[in-house]
């Protein structure tokens, strides 16, 4: 029997019970007419409030039978009955069940079942702000996904993109939500015992504001700035806390953002303040240091938080460089710990948390950005890092993050195995993840057992090429960052020791690529969406391979230029890439809006 989350005890009893044609749906205590009503969406039974002849299913909640949050109990034996500690925990039994028929036939096997989360927040974050802004059908589509697999924890990672009614000027050409949308789209989300949480970037990453003039003058570094690493950037990154228009600017934001919203949680971001102390701050820095600073603005913004009677989630990757200055965080907080290698020390980082009594999550990633193809390796390793050291120091809770860095070039089905990996060990670390086979089940519903196949073939093709790229596959880097790609680059020459190896390894990649390609002929999807799955993969699989040839053809040259491949094959490279283009524009306009996709072409 296949799972996910797998049960943490399943008893098999033997035998099984027949699906009757008709029958009855007892809706018992504590369990509202929604809640009931997913089980008809998969079975064909009635809903009563009476428990009498024809009962083939009980539903009820009896904390005193169950006594976790959010757990249950599924019985299967003459008749099928479902208690959960709490209307959350009926439902996810309610989930269970509809994995379990969608691998039976006419009976269903007798068991019993007894499951409970490992962590009170289940949550995963997808980026919208880079880019890709997804179609409202789109995000009931992936809210359905992750209420079956028990997640109860969505946030959509906002910088610009949601329509304040003051700032047309920042959004009006990225298709943005609407407080409309934000409302069907917590109501929908509600019905389905996930929580939607607002996400508003409030410090760092607010360049698409910064850059017109009516903000320009709350930045930090108006004209620019130069990375940790070196590069020189000529935008405005960064809100400046010298600047006391910038706390005011940010209450404006959060009285508009946060109504629309029933959550009582606000992720406010505050990461990568790269910037801070090159500009306007630079004297406060000085006179009281960088880490004090980077406090004092960020409890400002606790203080509108309070306001509204929230509490406060925000990045913990500035103040964890500060560890005496953690101990003064209020304690109603919660720190975002955030790594998305497989070999992040998240260790190091919770203890620093864990001693302060700060609250906190965990929180990897898909690995999909800056990819094409994701890294499905790293993802799981990193995952499985991130929810190991959760457990140990007491984090409460999990937030799988999924990034767009660079134009989100990667389509949406690169995210459904790391999301059915994340959600599954978020609530059972301890269980069986049988990848693949859960993703032909589960996910994709392939009668032809060839998608998980496909998704592991892809996503781990970059470990073909030999060649570890920090937060990106080789397969983005010469499209995203050429300049890099240089026999006289540092970084190059750092990830390349030998050029023959080197390319035995694309030759390795393409193959594996290429066999995907094979096997997605053969995909049978019981989705709605199959063919349109197919058309992003071989997208993908179409820019990926360009790719390859593009690094090959520069590794024939003597300097590693584009303009040193001999015209005829740049001809052709350039067809190949128009028509990669072309693809991945109509495809783009399926799921998301249009607003960014000019921007993610460039």
């Amino acid at each position: 029997m296949i799972l996910v989350p797998f049960p943490k005890r399943l008893e098999m009893l033997g035998g099984g019970l027949p699906i009757p044609e008709s029958g009855y749906v007892f809706v018992g205590k504590g369990v509202s007419i929604k809640t009931a009503r997913k089980l008809k969406e998969f079975m064909d039974l009635k809903l009563s409030a009476f428990e009498g002849r024809g009962t083939f299913v009980t539903l009820e909640v009896d904390p005193n039978r169950v006594p976790w949050e959010e757990g249950y109990r599924l019985e299967i034996d003459d008749s099928i009955h479902i208690v959960g500690h709490d209307e959350a925990g009926v439902f996810y039994g309610i989930m269970t069940l509809k994995q379990i028929l969608r691998q039976s036939g006419d009976e269903i096997p007798r068991m019993r079942v007894l499951d409970w989360p490992d962590f009170r927040e289940r949550g995963v974050m997808l980026d919208i702000s880079r880019d890709k802004v997804p179609k409202i059908e789109t995000l009931f589509e992936i809210i359905d996904m992750l209420s079956e697999f028990k997640i109860n924890h969505f946030e959509l990672y906002t910088e610009h993109t949601f329509a304040y009614r003051d700032h047309e000027k920042v959004w009006k050409d990225y298709s943005p939500l609407t407080g409309e949308d934000v409302m069907l789209l917590d109501e929908y989300a509600k019905e389905r015992f996930v929580e939607l949480v607002p996400n508003q970037n409030s410090f760092g990453h607010m360049s698409k504001w910064l850059v017109h003039e009516e903000y320009k003058h709350m930045a930090e570094a108006p004209d620019g700035f130069t990375f940790p690493w070196g590069d020189r950037v000529n935008i405005p990154f960064s809100l400046s806390p010298a600047v006391p228009e910038s706390i005011e600017f940010i209450g404006s934001l959060y009285r508009e953002l946060l109504p629309h919203f029933s959550s009582d949680k606000f992720n406010v971001g505050c990461d990568e303040t790269f910037d801070l102390c090159q500009g306007r701050s630079k004297e406060l820095c000085e006179k009281y240091g960088k880490g004090r600073v980077y406090l004092e603005f960020l409890l400002k913004i606790h203080e509108l938080v309070r306001e509204h009677g929230k509490t406060m989630l925000f990045w913990g990757d500035i103040i964890k460089n500060y560890p005496e200055l953690v101990k003064s965080l209020p304690k109603s907080v919660v720190a975002l710990i955030w790594g998305y290698e497989e070999d992040h020390p998240f260790d190091r980082e919770c203890e620093i948390f864990a001693k302060s009594g700060v609250p906190f999550y965990v929180c990897p990633g898909t690995s999909t950005w800056n990819s094409i193809l994701g890294r499905l390796k790293n993802s799981i390793g990193n995952i499985e890092n991130a929810v190991r050291n959760g457990l140990e120091w007491g984090a409460i809770g999990v937030l799988n993050t999924d990034w767009g860095d660079n134009g989100h070039w990667q389509h949406l089905p690169f995210s459904f195995p790391p999301y059915l990996y994340g959600a599954s060990l978020s609530w059972n670390s301890e269980g069986e993840v049988p990848l693949k086979e859960a993703l032909n089940l589960h996910v994709f519903m392939d009668e032809s057992g060839k998608m998980g196949e496909i998704m592991e073939l892809l996503g781990n093709a970059y470990l073909k090429v030999g060649v570890k790229t920090f937060n990106s596959s080789i397969f983005a880097l010469p499209l995203i960052y050429p300049q890099r790609i240089s026999k006289e680059n540092p970084y190059f020459k750092k990830l390349i020791e030998d050029l023959e190896s080197f390319e035995r390894g694309l030759d390795e990649a393409r193959k594996d690529v290429e066999r995907a390609r094979d096997l997605l002929k053969e995909a049978r999807m019981k989705r709605q969406d199959g063919e349109l799955i197919k058309e992003e993969i071989e997208n993908a699989i179409d820019l990926a391979l360009h790719s390859m040839r593009l690094m090959k053809e520069l590794l024939r040259t003597s300097d590693m230029k584009i303009i040193s491949i001999p015209k005829g094959v740049r001809g052709s490279l350039t067809e190949d890439l128009d028509r990669i283009s072309r693809d991945y524009e109509r495809i783009w306009l399926k799921r998301n809006r249009e607003g960014g996709l000019k921007l993610s072409l460039e």
